[in-house]
């Protein structure tokens, strides 16, 4: 599949002397670029999606209202050190 990308000069420049220097082609280092941004766009959204998960987990295991106590308690322990440091 061809697609276009439309760099601004200085990115072109950039991008064909660093293609040079490696002795690549600007299109190869472009392949590499999109294949590392995939795998790593790819491993945050599955955390993302994981957390989203043990969220919803979370919500149907507990009612709201034990959730909002164990926070407020956590809030209180973590804000008097805190406040210690004022």
């Amino acid at each position: 599949m061809a697609t276009s990308i439309k760099l601004d000069p200085l990115e072109h420049d950039r991008l064909r002397a660093l293609a040079k220097a490696r002795q690549r082609t600007p299109h190869y280092l472009m392949r590499e670029a999109i294949r590392e941004f995939l795998v790593r766009e790819e491993a945050r959204e599955a955390i993302r999606e994981r957390a989203r998960a043990a969220w919803s987990e979370l919500d149907q295991a507990r009612p709201t209202e034990l959730v909002t106590d164990e926070t407020r308690e956590w809030l209180e322990r973590i804000a008097e050190p805190m406040e210690r440091h004022r």
